[in-house]
């Protein structure tokens, strides 16, 4: 819930001069935009932001003195003390989510053995691949982490792939003939820019969005195979008046 929060809820909202973040958005199947409460500066939504963020800060690693936990692909380093009392740091540095690949590097002031472990997301399009310091690998899964136990050393890099795939993500309990569904890659929601006609047709809850939209090589931005004026771009892309489908339905 954390990542999917932050890429499509948090990073999603408009900078402001007066540094408000509330807006309103529409998710009609129609088309909506995002579009600033300019009469209404305070708010809940405004309250809870702050909270949020730093929610997003205490959920990057988690650690005890024996295992380092990532759970947030994101930029970022941590610091933390082992069972040794000795001080181990991990930076994380990638393109993510444009690019699948995360980059870390290990620094400590002395050999420690100690589990590196890393959230396996739930939109994995295909195995997890690790190399360290160049070398392929094998990571070992438990509980939903996959993780490599080994001694380290200062300067240590490692390199994780984590394969995306687009797919849709579709209300709970909805049949594929009535529901309501959005395009996601990896864990990024899509909207379609505009407001095209006929998006159940060309995107059909029962066809394979794998085939149905094609990416622009080096970003998020995909075109439909049957008609390249159609695009879908990470919904967080969208700026201001700028009019978006998030929701398709199959009615």
């Amino acid at each position: 819930w954390t990542e999917d929060a932050l890429y499509n809820m948090s990073i999603a909202s408009l900078e402001t001069e007066t540094g408000c973040p509330t807006y309103y958005s529409d998710y009609s199947s129609d088309g909506g935009i995002k579009y600033l409460r300019e009469d209404w500066p305070w708010a809940c939504c405004a309250g809870t932001r702050p909270l949020v963020m730093m929610e997003y800060l205490r959920n990057v690693y988690f650690h005890d003195t024996k295992n380092l936990y990532v759970n947030l692909y994101t930029n970022s380093s941590i610091s933390m003390t082992d069972q040794n009392g000795k001080m181990i740091s991990l930076t994380q540095d990638s393109a993510f989510p444009v690019e699948s690949s995360v980059q870390f590097t290990v620094n400590t002031d002395e050999t420690e053995a100690f589990s590196l472990c890393f959230r396996k997301p739930q939109w994995l399009g295909g195995e997890a691949t690790l190399t360290i310091n160049g070398e392929e690998t094998a990571l070992q899964e438990e509980n939903g982490w996959l993780f490599v136990e080994r001694v380290w050393h200062d300067g240590d890099t490692l390199t994780l792939d984590l394969p995306m795939k687009l797919y849709y993500s579709v209300l709970e309990g909805e049949s594929k003939t009535d529901s309501v569904y959005a395009v996601m890659y990896g864990p990024v929601t899509l909207a379609c820019s505009g407001a095209p006609e006929g998006l159940n047709q060309l995107l059909p809850r029962d066809g394979d969005i794998t085939t149905l939209l094609i990416r622009e090589e080096g970003t998020l931005q995909f075109s439909a195979a049957a008609d390249e004026s159609i695009v879908f771009m990470p919904y967080y892309s969208y700026p201001k008046a700028e009019k978006y489908i998030l929701y398709i339905s199959a009615k």
